[in-house]
């Protein structure tokens, strides 16, 4: 289990903690996590979130385009809700064959001056999912440490999952996915060369190289912003195969900046979505595309 401590805190009464996945880092998330430090500043306790990498659906059922953030991108996340420490536990095949007294023992009871732990109410453990929180609860009051079990968070009637968040990205609809995540949906990646066809019509574009683990939105034109060493950008992106200048099954993530010329090859950028303006089409001329993009623009 490897430790990351993300803030310098006083010498303290010990540690509070909660423990999930964390994919997406929701309103539902933020609002356990919330809970989180504010009993642990009350408590004087540090606070701790303890998750897994990689994502246990990427040992016991590999899939492309299923995580909502890269594990790096979790971190920061994690890092701006003002938690003390992550620990980070490798998932693997033999870690996903443990029972629940398992790993409370190996993983929940070693945790050094552990005295509260907040855990979600759908939170499940162990081999085949056969522990919960209600289980977690009493092996841990057993060993004198609070435990409470988190109410769930509604949004406008409903229980924010990020399993839903994923289908609304898969949809196209990045503005209601954002309304959960309770911030853009984003995806990171590096500036590579593409066929500088974008420049060659007048509107140059950076091709991004994303980890295909990530999610990616429905094919079409979105209204992003797109940063770049701390300075944003209005952008226009397209997500899909350029149907007009070829033919292939190899999705691109192409922006184009507005009133932005740079160089940036090479460079990390952060591409954030705010809505689909429309579907990707294959146009009958390059006028037709050059005049659609303007309209887009």
């Amino acid at each position: 289990m490897k430790k990351k401590t993300l803030n310098n805190f006083i010498k303290n009464n010990g540690v509070g903690l909660t423990i999930g996945n964390f994919d997406g880092l929701h309103l539902g998330h933020r609002n356990l996590i919330d809970k989180l430090t504010s009993v642990c500043k009350l408590k004087g306790l540090a606070s701790a979130v303890l998750t897994f990498n990689p994502h246990p659906v990427q040992i016991l059922r590999p899939q492309s385009n299923f995580l909502i953030n890269s594990y790096i991108d979790r971190t920061e996340i994690i890092k701006s809700f003002s938690v003390n420490e992550i620990y980070e536990i490798n998932f693997d095949r033999d870690f996903s064959t443990q029972s629940p007294d398992d790993f409370f023992e190996k993983y929940i009871y070693t945790i050094p001056d552990l005295k509260f732990v907040i855990l979600g109410h759908d939170f499940s453990f162990g081999s085949g999912k056969s522990g919960n929180s209600e289980k977690l609860k009493g092996m841990c009051e057993k060993k004198g440490i609070e435990t409470l079990i988190h109410k769930p968070f509604i949004y406008q009637d409903e229980i924010i999952s990020s399993s839903q968040i994923r289908k609304l990205i898969d949809a196209g609809d990045v503005n209601l996915a954002a309304e959960k995540l309770g911030r853009p949906y984003f995806i990171s990646g590096t500036v590579v060369k593409g066929d500088g066809r974008g420049k060659k019509i007048g509107f140059p574009t950076a091709n991004i190289a994303f980890d295909h683990i990530l999610k990616i939105p429905l094919r079409g034109v979105y209204v992003t912003r797109v940063e770049i060493e701390n300075m944003i950008f209005d952008s226009v992106t397209n997500i899909g195969f350029s149907p007009t200048f070829k033919d292939t099954q190899v999705v691109a993530v192409e922006s184009h900046l507005l009133d932005f010329s740079n160089d940036i090859y090479g460079e990390t950028i952060k591409v954030s979505f705010y809505k689909k303006l429309r579907d990707e089409k294959k146009f009958e001329s390059v006028n037709e595309l050059v005049n659609q993009i303007k309209l887009d623009v």
